[in-house]
Order: structure tokens, then sequence, then C-alpha cells
């Protein structure tokens, strides 16, 4: 694989959350599979689990941006 240029705590914080939002829909017996792959001078990560999916009640509210709380 090449060198990946990139920052890395950012990408971290990325597959965290990826990682973190498949294991929280997938229930015991369910997979999560990551691949890498180059591609001439890229390098491409795929994350796919066998969980259910997205609620359909909230599926509609996946792209809202994230407002924290004011506490």
């Amino acid at each position: 694989m090449p060198e990946v240029l990139r920052n890395q705590e950012e990408l971290e914080q990325v597959f965290f959350n990826i990682i973190n939002n498949a294991k929280d829909a997938m229930k015991n017996g369910d997979t999560l599979t990551i691949t890498t792959k180059q591609i001439d001078n890229f390098v491409e990560v795929a994350i796919s689990d066998t969980g259910e999916g997205i609620d359909p009640e909230i599926r509609n509210k996946i792209f809202d941006p994230f407002l924290p709380l004011n506490l």
C-alpha cells in the first residue's frame, strides 16, 4: 500500500465513528468487515456490516448536522 497523506487524528475519528455506529447496530452473530485496496496511487477503505441497518424512523435525519448541546 502507498503511504497515505492524511490527518491521522481526523481519520482515526472518522473510522472510530463508522465502526462504533456499526457495532451499535449489530446483534450477536453479525459481522463487521473492513477491507483496503490500492487503486493507482490511492487507497480505498470499505467498511460493511451485516446488521439490520438504520431504523426507518431516524433514516431521514442521518445527514442532519450534529449540534452539540448547550450546557
